[in-house]
């Protein structure tokens, strides 16, 4: 019977599960018994629309997946949790990936006419043994419960559309789509899995959002060392090499390279005139032709992603995500992203610096002793940014910050700092580990002070350096954290039009004026400033020599902007003569 159910089948043993409150005592198959209303299926799964069981107000629809009745079920059930939950934890961090709200697996025990003899809730420990008294066939089924969301392409017979239209007219809606699904891709990839089913009907619309959504996660396969074994696939998105035992990232580049391709081609594979794959796109070195439409510099990205050769083709999600804000933003944007990492060095550099110029400059009379507690604390804020710059998993590193934080916390009692370095080593991954390094840093510095019975007050006069660096750091930590998470409100406002560096020339500017008035205030009996803010507080003010910090503030910044604007130039150089040299070839 397995493999052979008609939809009256699955909807009357559907019907018996929704009697006994399963698969979720929540949800139920929206019109049960009057034909379950089908959102989809393909070669291993149904989607049908469901809603809340009880009568609520509340009218939203649901997807809900069913494995099991299409196909026999070959993976384990520790493997079916291991996606789903890779899907969750992906969810949470990416707007890019359908929500999974709910998910379980049952066996099903039927006999005769599809009757219900016997259901088991599987727990992950549960075998799957034939219950006393009861008889027929064993049916492993498992059930997804998701967003429900518009898929992309449209299958009606052999009529396909794709929606919205404009993904097919405008190369704006398109480009919106590929960097949406490409940050979804990039965010699989960090979390050490491949998608491995990349395809327009894996792609979904969230209409009041205006975003687009990768899901489907059925075939999806965790790397190690970067690779992973090959699954089942579809015929024309896959890349010619996942015949192999083995694949890398670049696989699902040449998917999505595809999946772009089909849509820039009239929904037509290469070099065929129809949806139906051309056969030859898998032999030795095929070279798939141009597009039908979007612009050069489009075509021009999506033929490299589905170079035959991996090797050829880009290396990393990040380098298309990267191209393809050159489109969008221009090549500044592309620029910043891939030197992201020269403002985290930078921030870090400054924010050591800084903490040891704060400790010699406004260190006298304070003590700056860490506890054991504190020191772990620190460090391990320190490890587990190394770690998430080097796309690992950091959950075994929180684990112990927190353990860290809860005994610092037992000995010497509750503060408000320690509450706040352990929730921050907690959620955040960069900025915790360049606070932790920059204490360390400012405690060594206090340490060596009190050993070398160094005078820490005869240093007062460069306080302007320790406010200078630790005001750059933060500034620098800032464009990294914007860069790293490709936000496209902020990349429209501050990357592209530099005001980030234009902001910080402003302010450290405000300080030379604030500076200026309190001189000349002083000369003329004017001072605003100290009937405002108080006497004292502008005297310690002017202890940090504003002037100084405005200007070489405002110097680094334009400097940043003027570098920046150089290496770009050099760039285009390098790039014309490359293609001049490609043409006397």
């Amino acid at each position: 019977m397995a493999g052979v159910w008609t939809d009256k089948d699955i909807e009357m043993i559907l019907r018996q599960l929704n009697e006994r409150e399963l698969p979720f005592s929540k949800y139920v198959f929206s019109a049960l018994g009057e034909g379950l209303h089908l959102l989809g299926s393909g070669g291993f799964a149904k989607v049908y629309e469901a809603e809340k069981r009880k009568n609520t107000k509340q009218k939203k629809k649901y997807a809900l997946k069913v494995i099991g009745f299409e196909t026999a079920i070959r993976e384990s059930e520790e493997a079916f949790r291991t996606k789903v939950e890779a899907q969750q934890s992906l969810e949470h961090s990416c707007d890019h990936i359908v929500k999974i709200y709910e998910y379980k697996e049952l066996r099903v025990w039927i006999k005769g006419d599809c009757e219900v003899t016997e259901v088991q809730e599987v727990t992950w420990d549960t075998p799957a043994v034939q219950p006393e008294g009861h008889e027929g066939e064993l049916l492993r089924l498992q059930f997804i419960l998701m967003e429900k969301l518009t898929p992309v392409m449209n299958k009606s017979g052999r009529i396909r559309s794709v929606y919205p239209e404009q993904l097919l007219r405008e190369e704006q809606e398109l480009l919106k789509l590929a960097r949406h699904i490409g940050r979804a891709i990039a965010k699989v990839h960090s979390k050490e899995l491949l998608h491995y089913d990349i395809k327009p009907d894996n792609i979904f619309y969230h209409e009041k959002k205006g975003i687009y959504k990768l899901g489907d996660f059925g075939v999806a396969s965790v790397t190690e060392h970067g690779f992973a074994k090959a699954p089942a696939r579809s015929y024309g998105y896959v890349a010619p090499e996942v015949s192999e035992d083995k694949c890398d990232a670049t696989a699902d580049i040449y998917s999505f390279g595809m999946t772009l391709y089909v849509l820039l081609n009239d929904l037509c594979f290469p070099g065929s005139k129809t949806f139906r794959a051309n056969p030859h796109q898998y032999e030795e070195g095929y070279e798939p032709p141009r597009p039908r439409n979007g612009s050069d510099d489009l075509a021009k990205i999506v033929l490299r992603m589905l170079r035959f050769d991996p090797d050829e083709r880009y290396q990393t999600t990040e380098e298309v995500l990267n191209e393809l804000d050159k489109l969008k933003y221009g090549r500044r944007v592309k620029y910043q992203r891939e030197h992201k990492n020269t403002s985290l060095v930078m921030g870090t550099a400054f924010a050591v610096l800084g903490a040891i110029a704060w400790t010699l400059t406004f260190g006298a009379g304070r003590t700056l002793d860490f506890s054991i507690p504190i020191y772990l604390c620190c460090g391990l804020c320190g490890i587990r940014a190394l770690v998430h710059l080097f796309k690992k998993k950091t959950g075994f590193w929180s684990f112990l910050i927190f353990i860290a934080g809860t005994v610092l916390i037992v000995q010497t009692g509750i503060t408000w700092w320690k509450i706040v370095l352990m929730i921050l080593g907690l959620v955040m991954d960069l900025a915790p580990g360049v606070i932790g390094v920059a204490c360390l840093a400012g405690n060594m510095t206090y340490r060596y002070a009190q050993a070398a019975a160094l005078e820490v007050g005869v240093y007062s006069e460069y306080r302007w350096l320790a406010v200078l660096l630790l005001s750059l750091a933060v500034l620098l930590i800032y464009v990294h954290c914007i860069l790293e998470e490709r936000d496209e409100k902020l990349a429209e406002s501050y990357l592209k039009r530099n005001r980030i560096w234009l902001g910080g020339t402003v302010a450290y500017a405000m300080l030379l004026i604030v500076n200026w008035s309190i001189h000349y205030g002083a000369g003329h009996r004017l001072d605003p400033y100290r009937a405002i803010f108080g006497a004292e507080n502008i005297e310690t003010f002017l202890t940090w020599n504003p002037k100084m910090v405005g200007i070489c503030g405002a110097v680094f910044c334009l400097g940043w902007m003027f570098r920046e604007w150089g290496l770009i130039q050099l760039e285009k150089i390098g790039e014309k003569l490359t293609e001049m040299a490609k043409q006397e070839e």
